[in-house]
């Protein structure tokens, strides 16, 4: 970290912190990394939690797959992650969840990004993607669904998050889901022959973040949860009237430029206010719509396996499919 920022950010934390009770027993939060989930990280960095009274333990991850598993295998008590990943873990099974909180949802943030000549999701068909199973199969199947194309008309490429950009340079794959910090990270490596093709702008309020926690720990943790919530809320805050300071804590962190992850953080995510969340989270509201409407294309898309599969993989040298009559 540079000492520009680092020193001012000791003078803030020299002024805010304060002595505050420690649980025994950290909450184990799974997470990956994403910005809207950089904002735990500057509450940690900042010792809100600490201040908040609850010690948190960030569990990081290299994927919203890898954090499922986490949580399955009992190794967190709850993990950052999407409605598409409670759809997941109803269908994996393995381990009961429920959503606790939600915080922001992407609206441009994740992309489908594509190799030359594509530059329109139309152009997908008969073409090689690669997702991670889970979230990769809601937003492609999303993507096709507006394009009036149908999921057997492109040829699906079964690949951990970290892998597609590779698989994507070197033409491996025709086109992959992706988000920041990989999307920054991808175009540093490339001269301009990729495109966006399909952003989460087209699907307001279906890619949420939210907090999923064992229905247990939600009883048993109450109270520490709404701390955790209070201590993210105040690094909020923390960034809206220090940006600067922030963004840079928060771009290091993810291995991109302050400049970069402020674009992000200021175009393609929407903060959700505590006021408005019960309103996310209400019968019928947005968190559960986008629950629902993932369980339905995971079964369609064949995740219903206990093993962490997606749709049938293909080899990135397979002929892709033709499209049928």
């Amino acid at each position: 970290m540079r000492l520009g920022w680092q020193a001012t950010l000791l003078l803030v934390l020299a002024a805010t912190s304060s002595c505050a009770r420690r649980e025994s027993d950290p909450l184990r939060i799974a997470i990956n990394l994403w910005p809207g989930f950089e904002y735990f990280y500057l509450a940690q960095e900042l010792g809100y939690f600490r201040d908040a009274g609850v010690e948190v333990r960030l569990v990081e991850q290299t994927s919203l797959r890898d954090s499922r598993r986490a949580y399955v295998r009992g190794l967190v008590d709850g993990l950052l992650a999407t409605p598409t990943d409670v759809a997941a873990l109803e269908l994996e099974g393995g381990r009961a969840a429920a959503v606790h909180q939600v915080f922001d949802e992407s609206d441009g943030g994740d992309v489908i990004i594509a190799r030359d000549p594509i530059r329109t999701v139309q152009d997908l068909r008969g073409r090689r993607i690669a997702i991670e199973p889970g979230l990769g199969n809601y937003f492609l199947h999303r993507a096709l669904e507006l394009a009036n194309l149908r999921p057997h008309e492109v040829a699906v490429v079964d690949e951990p998050f970290t892998a597609a950009a590779e698989s994507l340079c070197n033409g491996s794959v025709d086109a992959i889901h992706s988000y920041p910090p990989t999307i920054e990270q991808l175009a540093k490596l490339t001269d301009g022959q990729f495109h966006i093709v399909f952003t989460s702008a087209r699907l307001p309020h279906e890619i949420l973040d939210l907090l999923i926690v064992d229905p247990r720990i939600a009883r048993e943790r109450a109270s520490d949860l709404a701390k955790f919530e209070r201590a993210y809320d105040r690094a909020v805050a923390f960034a809206q009237e220090h940006p600067d300071i922030a963004y840079r804590v928060m771009a290091d962190r993810e291995g991109v430029s302050a400049d970069a992850f402020a674009s992000v953080a200021r175009n393609n995510l929407r903060m959700i206010a505590p006021e408005d969340r019960p309103k996310y989270l209400a019968p019928g509201g947005p968190v559960a719509t986008a629950v629902g409407r993932s369980l339905a294309i995971l079964r369609e898309c064949q995740m219903t396996s206990r093993r962490y599969a997606g749709v049938p993989s293909v080899d990135p040298r397979q002929a892709p499919p033709t499209k049928a009559d």
